[in-house]
């Protein structure tokens, strides 16, 4: 038990602050995932959602996390994510531009904005915070980098 728990404490220590802009992204990603699907269950949303809007959000978080555990695929797991939750929010607009057609049908003003489904804005502010996470720790490293010392050189 006792070599697990080291193990772990190992992993996390070793992380750097892109991965943990991965993790908020993949926290907010879930988050957003669970919000689409309880609103789009709903009986007067269900024609404006589509299977594979979550079926995109699951795979960008299973393969972000699963390439975020190893060494050597840990720097394409925020690309993966950030790849997927594009395609996934593609799909989110794909199969509701006609709620935003009807509902934006005499301009866009604060009553229209009022009357959006919570479904609809809170999906596109998580998934606008989780390209913006994503997008920050595609450019920053994911692990921090051993530092070694040559042999024979001594350092002061």
């Amino acid at each position: 038990m006792m070599m697990v728990m080291k193990k772990i404490k190992t992993f996390f220590g070793s992380r750097s602050l892109g991965f943990w802009f991965t993790v908020a992204a993949v926290v907010l990603s879930f988050v957003q995932l669970i919000v689409y699907a309880v609103a789009f269950s709903s009986p007067s949303l269900r024609s404006y959602g589509d299977w594979k809007t979550t079926f995109f959000s699951v795979i960008a978080v299973v393969l972000c996390v699963g390439l975020a555990c190893f060494k050597y695929t840990e720097r394409f797991a925020p690309v993966a994510l950030t790849l997927f939750e594009l395609i996934s929010f593609y799909m989110f607009m794909l199969y509701g531009y006609m709620y935003f057609s009807t509902l934006f049908y005499n301009g866009i003003s604060a009553e229209a904005i009022s009357l959006m489904h919570y479904g609809y804005w809170l999906s596109i502010v998580l998934y606008v915070l989780t390209f913006a996470l994503g997008i920050v720790a595609i450019y920053k490293k994911q692990s921090r980098e051993e530092k070694t010392v040559a042999q024979g050189v001594t350092t002061e």
